[in-house]
């Protein structure tokens, strides 16, 4: 019986006493909680929607929200680039009118031979491979994935917003004071958002460049495997012409060997000159085969799927100065944009990392904390003056959020830059160098195609023409004869290997510019 009237008292001393009043007055204040100005806007958690990007309905209008939402348009501006039949590739645009009419292949092997079975052109060829190259696919789900970065920076700040708005108002005695909203605690949002934000776009922009550089590649390897298709299917009608005439041939030195008036070694000569063009023509044959089995890899078909007829078009014989050339490859190049998107992004994570750590570009002293609250009385949770230098102060450095110092980290990080820099430096004047280069061959092409048409081709003709005519009369030999449409095939086959030269040098020449002539 004592005992229990003990416990009474010592529970009755307990409710009596002050600390149960700030129990209740601490009770009160938690009832009581509202959001802080950070988080008096709704705040959900984000949904997912079809297209994977986050959609957030808010009518809060403060500067966090606007940075967010930001932010997530400029992942559902990617998302559209990628739309099947809308895709907005700078290198090689076609019109959502035009690419209708090809998405059925996209997915179906047999509905991409279909175009093909008929007859082969090079715009078939050309958005075929766009829409079907394994290599560009992928570069696609690589972008694709790069996008949920958007709705990852706006989840992990909405958490980091959502823990500060739930423990600012609570006076347990620990953590900041109800009321205290200095401006460096504002770190994590809403302006950080905002660097988050082009970091990651940044990185987009690398990854959409690789993209591009995909396309112009294959396009590329489509485009020069088209003109040397058109050089074997020229070399073939040649050799045959020229079958033909040997053919003809034959049967003059026949009649004069049987008159005794040439020797059986000119008779030997031409039917060795039958039997190398026959075989050539197998040859060629089996090397178009090849040909089209490149093709048919770059737009993902079985190697032995039967292709049309080729659509055969004349080369662009027009040139173009090289000067604005120069200017517009520095602006257009995959690689350069790459390498400038990576630049961005290193150069906003090193501005993050300095905003963390390092003063900003004035002493901030329009930033009223009003702390003399805490060095008296009896909240008084420091001294008026600091009595000592923290480890996480550095060097100088001001006392930050989340971390102390990490110098070595920012100097690494800055000469990489410097170096990253450089090389973009590099870059740029390789890039001019081959410019240069695919122009000269270009030229080239244009100035001996030119030449063998006006000049080289007539002549060669005439000449084999008084060979002929010679021979048929005795006053040439037999010699003369063979070497002359031995010029003549060889002649003609250089011209139609220039004029293929063209399509080549010309898609080489877009290749490095990074965009259409």
């Amino acid at each position: 019986m004592k005992a229990k009237i003990i416990r009474l008292t010592i529970l009755a001393l307990f409710v009596s006493s002050p600390a149960w009043s700030d129990y209740a007055k601490l009770r009160q204040d938690i009832d009581s909680y509202t959001h802080s100005a950070y988080a008096k806007s709704k705040i959900e958690m984000p949904q997912s929607s079809e297209s994977g990007i986050i959609s957030e309905q808010s009518g809060a209008n403060d500067t966090f929200e606007k940075e967010k939402q930001m932010l997530l348009s400029e992942g559902t501006g990617w998302i559209k680039k990628l739309e099947p039949g809308f895709e907005q590739s700078s290198f090689y645009p076609v019109s959502p009118k035009v690419m209708k009419k090809y998405l059925p292949a996209a997915k179906n092997r047999t509905k991409a031979a279909a175009f093909l079975k008929k007859r082969v052109s090079l715009k078939d060829l050309e958005i075929l491979s766009l829409i079907r190259n394994p290599g560009i696919k992928a570069w696609k789900k690589r972008l694709r994935g790069s996008f949920d970065r958007y709705s990852q920076t706006a989840r992990l700040d909405d958490i980091i917003r959502k823990y500060g708005a739930f423990t600012n108002g609570s006076m347990t005695g620990i953590g900041p004071m109800k009321g205290k909203d200095p401006a460096k605690m504002k770190f994590p949002y809403p302006g950080i958002l905002s660097l988050k934000g082009q970091i990651v776009n940044q990185d987009a922009k690398a990854v959409w460049e690789s993209l591009e550089a995909s396309r112009r590649d294959v396009v590329t390897g489509i485009r020069k495997t088209y003109w040397n298709i058109v050089y074997v299917n020229k070399d073939i009608m040649i050799t045959k012409e020229t079958l033909n005439l040997l053919d003809d041939l034959e049967t003059v030195v026949n009649t004069r060997y049987k008159s005794g008036g040439t020797g059986f070694q000119n008779v030997i000569k031409v039917t060795i000159r039958q039997k190398i063009l026959k075989e050539k023509l197998v040859t060629l044959r089996k090397a178009r085969l090849n040909l089209y089995a490149k093709l048919f890899e770059l737009i993902d078909l079985p190697p032995d799927t039967r292709p049309g007829p080729l659509t055969t078009v004349n080369p662009v014989m027009s040139h173009t100065a090289l000067s604005p050339l120069y200017k517009k490859a520095l602006s257009n190049r995959q690689e350069l944009l790459k390498m400038r998107a990576k630049i961005g992004k290193s150069e906003r994570m090193i501005e993050m990392a300095e905003t963390m750590i390092l003063p900003g570009y004035t002493s901030n002293l329009s930033f009223y904390e009003n702390d003399q609250y805490k060095t008296s009385g009896t909240w008084a949770k420091k001294e008026a003056f600091s009595t000592r230098t923290s480890v996480s102060r550095g060097a100088g450095l001001p006392k930050k959020p989340w971390i102390g110092t990490q110098d070595a980290w920012l100097n690494e990080a800055r000469h990489n830059l410097y170096a990253m820099r450089n090389d973009l430096k590099k870059a740029e004047a390789a890039t001019m160098k081959m410019v240069r280069d695919k122009w000269f061959g270009l030229d080239r092409a244009l100035r001996e195609v030119t030449l063998y048409k006006k000049s080289i081709l007539s002549l060669s003709k005439s000449a084999l023409d008084v060979s002929i005519r010679g021979y048929e009369s005795g006053t040439v030999p037999f010699v003369d004869v063979i070497d002359s449409y031995t010029d003549w095939f060889k002649i003609r086959l250089a011209l139609e290997r220039k004029r293929s030269d063209i399509g080549v040098a010309r898609a080489e020449l877009i290749r490095v510019v990074g965009a259409s002539l």
